[in-house]
């Protein structure tokens, strides 16, 4: 600094905009003028400070030159910045799964079932959406392994044996909004299996696999197959499950949905983009 200007600890927009003589001159007026902002280290990095600086004057009280004091506050302000950013993501996030409770209420209670009924399959759906987000916690609400949520659904539906509910792929990370849709697809298609398909009998057996695609853009391949149950009754109507396969995989993941009842159990084959599945926002 010896020999220097005092501004040049000060960042160049500061300097265009005439922050140095400001504070020289609100100090000589008040005493001292406090400030914090970034200013410059030697090597021009920056780091945020909180400052005072005070006029020096002889004895005459004619100002002589300035004291300045800086403190480097630059850790603060980055926990700062991160608090903010978490605040503005959970209130996101909140935001995004309260939109999610308020659709499965409207679609559960759309239907006409009796009372309990609805408020058993409400409670299941939300415990299905528990899990999502449980996988998500892990992922920072950023990501989800679509592994982990298929072993979510079977370990709620397939009492835990490997025979009756087997998958493979690879691991693959989706998106936050993919995952939830993911999540309350298995959990239904599940819900099915358990009341009217392969796992309402001991000798039904699921299969759900999925694959990376090589093609014009990447693609994720995903099939849920049941076997070994009761032969299949394609629904009158269109129910809560459809529905949300219909939403969830076709209109807002784009996917290609293929649902069938052959005799031998139910089917669901889907090819999504694999790039649009892994938005931040999907």
């Amino acid at each position: 600094m010896l020999g220097q200007p005092a501004a040049i600890f000060f960042t160049p927009e500061d300097r265009q905009a005439g922050r140095p003589q400001g504070e020289m001159q609100s100090s000589i007026q008040n005493g001292r003028a406090s400030d914090e902002r970034w200013h410059l280290k030697k090597d021009n990095s920056r780091f945020w400070a909180s400052g005072e600086m005070m006029p020096l004057k002889d004895e005459a009280g004619v100002v002589q030159g300035f004291v300045k004091i800086i403190r480097d506050q630059t850790e603060r302000r980055l926990a700062e910045e991160r608090q903010t950013l978490l605040t503005q993501e959970l209130a996101h996030r909140v935001k995004n799964t309260l939109a999610v409770v308020q659709a499965i209420s409207t679609q559960t209670l759309r239907d006409e079932i009796p009372f309990a009924t609805a408020r058993e399959a409400f409670n299941a759906r939300l415990m299905a959406l528990s899990k999502a987000q449980d996988v998500l916690m892990h992922g920072s609400w950023t990501t989800a392994s679509l592994r982990e949520l298929i072993a979510g659904a079977a370990s709620l539906h397939g009492n835990g044996d490997p025979l009756r509910f087997h998958f493979a792929g690879p691991d693959v990370t989706i998106g936050p909004k993919a995952a939830l849709a993911f999540a309350l697809v298995l959990h239904e298609m599940c819900t099915n299996a358990v009341k009217y398909g392969a796992l309402s009998v001991p000798e039904g057996r699921v299969s759900v696999l999925w694959e990376i695609l090589e093609e014009a853009e990447t693609q994720l391949w995903f099939r849920w197959e049941e076997t070994g149950g009761p032969v299949p009754v394609p629904p009158v109507k269109r129910g809560f499950g459809s529905r949300l396969i219909e939403h969830s995989f076709s209109q807002h993941s784009g996917g290609v949905v293929k649902l069938e009842y052959p005799s031998t159990g139910v089917r669901l084959s889907v090819k999504f983009s694999l790039a649009a599945l892994q938005r931040p926002d999907a």
